[in-house]
């Protein structure tokens, strides 16, 4: 499960960078916005996964948390001092 994730991120990422290279694709940035935020969302949740076990990301139906709720998750269990750290900045 996790190394599909983490793949299907990579992939995601990669196919956003082969699409910005070409110069005469049709909404471009819309499309290259698309994926990497899904690129984001499936790396996030592979994380979820792996490291905060206590927090199930995916469903008794076999869906998965939407990205904002995975991203709420990540803030109210570590974003606090990540939060903090970058401030000083």
């Amino acid at each position: 499960m996790i190394d599909n994730l983490v793949n299907n991120s990579k992939y995601a990422m990669i196919s956003a960078i082969e699409i910005h290279n070409k110069p005469l694709f049709p909404y471009r940035y819309e499309v290259v916005t698309i994926l990497i935020i899904n690129a984001w969302e499936l790396i996030l949740k592979a994380y979820l996964i792996k490291n905060k076990p206590e927090i199930k990301v995916i469903k008794e139906d076999g869906t998965t948390k939407p990205f904002e709720e995975c991203l709420e998750s990540v803030k109210s269990s570590i974003g606090g001092v990540f939060f903090c750290s970058i401030r000083k900045y």
